[in-house]
C-alpha cells in the first residue's frame, strides 16, 4: 500500500513535532492510530539519544499497512519537539496527548469517530486517563501496569536486590562484604523521601537530574479508576518475559474495562516488543536492549494487533 508521510506540528503549551502517516487510496477519511510512548526522553520512533530500537516507527508502519492512518510524536523536550523533559509532569503528558488526538479529529483525512489508541508502558496509563477527558473507539494496551509507580519502583527494586543476592563465588563475596543490597534500599528510600517533600519540578540527587514532578504525580495517580470507565473496545497485551510490569496484571486489567476486552500474555515477549527466549525474566538493562535492536517485533504480537484492528475497518 502506497503511503503519504508528513511531518507534523501538534500545537499546545509547547509545539510538538510528529510524523502523521496517512494511506493513498480512493477513501475520503481514514480511521486511524495514535501512539503513545513508554517513559523517558523519548521522540515519536521510540529512541533515546544512547538507544535506538524504533518501536513506534516499526509498530506505526505495520498498521499503515494495514489501512490506517498513523501519528506519533516527539515529547516535550526530546527529538524536536518544544519544552523541557525534566520539566515534564505526569499530567503534562496526558495533556500533550490530548492535543494529539484533538489534533487527528481534526484532521480533514481521519474519520474523527474511528480513532485507535495504542499505549506502550507508561503510554498504557496515559491512554486510558486520556479516554476520561476525550472518548475514542478502541484501545490497545501494550507491556501496561496496573499497580502504582511506588509498588512498580519497590518490586522492581526488590528485583534487582534479589538478583545481586544470588551471585556466587567472588563476586558474591563481595557482594555480601560491601552490603549492597542495604546500600541500595537506603539510598532508594532516601530518593523517594526527598522527590516527595519537594516541591520542585527537578532536583538533583547524586549529582544527576531527576523529573521530581513527574515522579509526585504518578505516586498520587491510580490508574485502576480510569481502566473502569473505559467502555470502548480494548486489546491487552503483554509478554511473559516482561519484567518491568506483572504480565499477569493483564487479565485483571482486561475485566476492569467497561467495554468489550481481551487479553493476551505472549510466550518469550519482554517489554520492548521483542522475543528473548533465552530470558529468565532477569533484570534487562540498556546494554542487553541495545544487543535486541536489530531483532524483529514479535510476530504474535503483529498478528493479534492486525486482526483486532479489522473490527474498526
Amino acid at each position: 500500500m502506497n503511503l503519504e508521510k508528513n511531518k507534523v506540528t501538534i500545537k499546545g503549551k509547547y509545539n510538538l513535532k510528529g510524523s502523521l502517516t496517512i494511506p493513498k487510496s480512493k477513501e475520503n477519511k481514514y480511521p486511524a492510530v495514535l501512539i503513545i510512548q513508554g517513559s523517558g526522553d523519548l521522540d515519536r520512533d521510540g529512541n533515546k539519544k544512547k538507544l535506538k530500537l524504533d518501536i513506534y516507527k516499526n509498530l506505526a508502519n505495520i498498521i499503515s499497512k494495514e489501512g490506517f492512518a498513523t501519528l506519533r510524536y516527539d515529547k516535550r523536550g526530546c527529538g524536536e519537539s518544544e519544552g523541557n523533559y525534566f520539566e515534564t509532569g505526569f499530567w503534562d503528558l496526558v495533556d500533550d496527548a490530548e492535543k494529539a488526538l484533538t489534533f487527528l479529529k481534526n484532521h480533514p483525512k481521519i474519520d474523527k469517530d474511528n480513532i485507535i489508541i495504542i499505549g506502550h508502558s507508561e503510554g498504557a496509563i496515559i491512554a486510558p486517563t486520556l479516554y476520561q477527558r476525550q472518548r475514542f473507539n478502541g484501545l490497545i494496551l501494550l507491556s501496561g501496569a496496573k499497580e502504582s509507580i511506588g509498588n512498580t519502583i519497590k518490586r522492581q527494586l526488590e528485583d534487582t536486590i534479589k538478583e545481586i543476592d544470588s551471585f556466587t563465588g567472588i563476586k558474591g563475596f563481595i557482594v555480601r562484604l560491601l552490603k549492597v543490597s542495604d546500600k541500595i534500599r537506603k539510598q532508594n528510600k532516601k530518593l523517594i523521601k526527598k522527590i516527595l517533600e519537594s516541591s520542585e519540578d527537578v532536583i538533583k540527587f547524586k549529582g544527576r537530574k531527576v523529573n521530581a514532578k513527574w515522579m509526585r504525580e504518578h505516586y498520587n495517580y491510580n490508574v485502576e479508576r480510569a481502566f473502569k470507565d473505559v467502555e470502548c473496545k480494548t486489546l491487552v497485551l503483554v509478554g511473559d518475559k516482561d519484567i518491568q510490569v506483572v504480565p499477569e496484571q493483564s487479565k485483571e486489567v482486561a475485566n476492569d474495562i467497561k467495554g468489550p476486552s481481551e487479553y493476551h500474555i505472549i510466550k518469550d515477549m519482554n517489554h520492548i516488543l521483542k522475543k528473548d527466549p533465552k530470558s529468565n525474566r532477569e533484570i534487562s538493562d540498556v546494554k542487553k536492549y541495545k544487543k535486541m535492536k536489530d531483532r524483529p517485533m514479535d510476530k504474535e504480537l503483529i498478528t493479534y494487533i492486525k486482526e483486532w484492528l479489522k473490527k474498526f475497518k
